[in-house]
């Protein structure tokens, strides 16, 4: 894998770095440098998060991605990985920001996903030399870059002691937007997240709170809309795709309509925008 060293007076390290006081001399960059100034927002939240809160992650880091912003986390379990993971689900980039050296991965279990990154065009960073462990204090450290590197800081799922705090805490003093999922008052899990709300961080539900907070108009709600418009005589095959896909043989089976048809108004549907094609299945986009 090739490493690459960034110094701070080089055009692609990050601009946001040089507000800080404990500015980095230098970081070392797996993967595509270019995106590195790129606004972006970061997600994070509990290692041990919910089902329900890992989906959250998701889906935000997708939509946030398809509105041309970048996602920042830290490459942990739960909920850092599942924003990984929403933003690589459109092909898109994130950058993952780690406390120690990138000749190793942590957590060793996600050296999958930080491949997958690296390989869709986004990075992996760290200001650690090579060979550095990831003590504590130097993932700690980590996440006044993960703040700084970002436009603002999304907490899902965090409890009382989370390292998602000291996140939230270096985003106070950056001035950084801190948008929180809120979490049932009576869950211990989210003591620490909605402590920040009662602190006055901004309460968000979906990615569209936190587009509308920085005044940025969804793409997907744009695309829902197009969605309703679907020409009449393309309609019907266009009811067969679905969101989780569907090949061209399921489609024939239910519909009436010959193969040379169908695949004619595929192909209409999927030049309009309206479908897309991947792995030999048909998607609603």
């Amino acid at each position: 894998m090739n490493l690459k060293i960034i110094h701070k007076d080089n055009e692609y390290f990050p601009k946001n770095f040089l507000k800080l006081k404990d500015c980095p001399e230098f970081i070392f960059v797996l993967g595509n440098e270019k995106i590195l100034n790129d606004f972006s927002i970061a997600i994070v939240g509990a290692r041990k998060a919910s089902h329900e809160s890992k989906e959250m992650a998701r889906e935000v880091a997708k939509e946030l991605v398809e509105n041309d912003i970048t996602v920042v986390s830290g490459l942990a379990i739960g909920i850092d990985s599942a924003a990984h993971i929403g933003a690589l689900s459109v092909n898109n980039k994130t950058i993952a920001v780690l406390g120690n050296g990138l000749d190793k991965t942590y957590p060793r279990e996600n050296k999958k996903l930080a491949l997958q990154i690296i390989e869709n065009g986004g990075a992996i960073i760290s200001e650690q030399l090579p060979g550095t462990d990831p003590l504590p204090i130097n993932l700690n450290r980590r996440n006044r870059l993960i703040s700084a590197l970002s436009g603002g800081v999304l907490i899902i799922e965090a409890k009382q002691k989370s390292g998602s705090l000291i996140t939230a805490e270096y985003a106070k003093k950056q001035d950084k937007k801190l948008f929180v999922i809120p979490g049932g008052v009576n869950d211990g899990n989210y003591d620490g997240s909605n402590k920040l709300l009662v602190d006055g961080a901004l309460c968000v539900r979906n990615a569209k709170d936190i587009l509308s907070n920085l005044e940025i108009k969804s793409k997907v709600l744009v695309k829902q809309n197009i969605t309703k418009k679907v020409p009449e005589n393309l309609n019907e095959i266009y009811k067969i795709v679905t969101k989780k896909g569907v090949s061209f043989q399921e489609i024939c089976n239910k519909s009436d309509e010959s193969a040379k048809d169908i695949f004619t108004k595929l192909t209409l549907l999927e030049v309009s925008g309206y479908i897309k094609k991947s792995g030999g299945k048909f998607f609603k986009s």
